[in-house]
């Protein structure tokens, strides 16, 4: 079996289908993997799997973070 193909069969996500549903690249994902803050499964020599529930709760973590950074920007040119 392939590694994309023991991807899916696991029902794991790739590292291209999370890049698609947070509209960032690849290699984004490779860094959030790397860092730590994306939870993956190696398989085989260059293939992550991401589990759904995994991405959920990095979703969660990502959003909550982004917002809070977000909101305490001030705001340029505005008094």
């Amino acid at each position: 079996m392939t590694a994309p193909g023991a991807i899916k069969s696991r029902g794991l996500l790739s590292t291209g289908e999370v890049a698609e549903k947070m509209s960032v690249h690849r290699s984004t994902v490779w860094q959030w993997i790397s860092s730590g803050a994306l939870k993956a499964q190696k398989i085989g020599p260059k293939y992550m799997g991401i589990k759904p529930s995994d991405l959920a709760e990095f979703e969660r973590r990502y959003v909550q973070d982004v917002g809070s950074a977000a909101a305490s920007k001030p705001k340029k040119g505005r008094k």
